[in-house]
């Protein structure tokens, strides 16, 4: 589970910078799986919990693919225990598109939205706090594609060493004979 590893580490220093970015005291992204049908996080312990896409407020902002602003998480229709953060103060989950796949959802955070960044901008102070927030998500989205293609890379070679050598062993096989 080494890749799932370096995953969880790149998701954790994620989840700390939007805390810094947003000061807040909870985030969480989750990666949306590419048949689009689950998505996961990585729990204490560094295992991967999935949750069905259409399950909780994150999967609605999947399904929609807009950014959502819940400033009552439990009142909300869609919120879900076993997935949402648990609060009573607001949220904003915002989905984070693939620069490769037009409309393709990678992954989604959900972070406390205690200073309201998104929710009726008042100032400019406010829209450049949103501005941050949507080019961090766009980095961090590209930070998961760059991973998800290093371990396709990763699992395409061990397929050709295990090609490479089945073949040599057939070709010493066959000289025998």
């Amino acid at each position: 589970m080494y890749e799932a590893n370096k995953l969880s580490s790149l998701l954790a220093v994620a989840e700390s910078s939007l805390r810094e970015i947003m000061y807040c005291e909870k985030a969480v992204v989750y990666v949306v799986e590419d048949d689009q049908k689950s998505f996961y996080k990585f729990d204490e312990m560094d295992e991967k919990v999935v949750f069905p896409a259409d399950r909780g407020i994150i999967g609605q902002c999947l399904q929609t693919k807009e950014v959502m602003d819940i400033p009552h998480t439990y009142s909300h229709t869609a919120y879900h225990n076993s997935v949402d953060l648990d609060t009573e103060l607001p949220i904003l989950c915002m989905p984070i598109f693939s620069t490769k796949k037009e409309g393709q959802v990678l992954a989604i955070i959900q972070v406390l939205n205690l200073n309201r960044i998104g929710y009726l901008m008042k100032s400019k102070s406010d829209m450049f706090e949103a501005e941050v927030v949507k080019i961090f998500c766009n980095m961090l989205g590209i930070c998961i594609e760059k991973f998800t293609r290093v371990k396709d890379l990763m699992v395409e070679k061990t397929k050709n060493k295990f090609l490479i050598n089945f073949y040599k062993s057939r070709e010493y096989a066959f000289r025998r004979k």
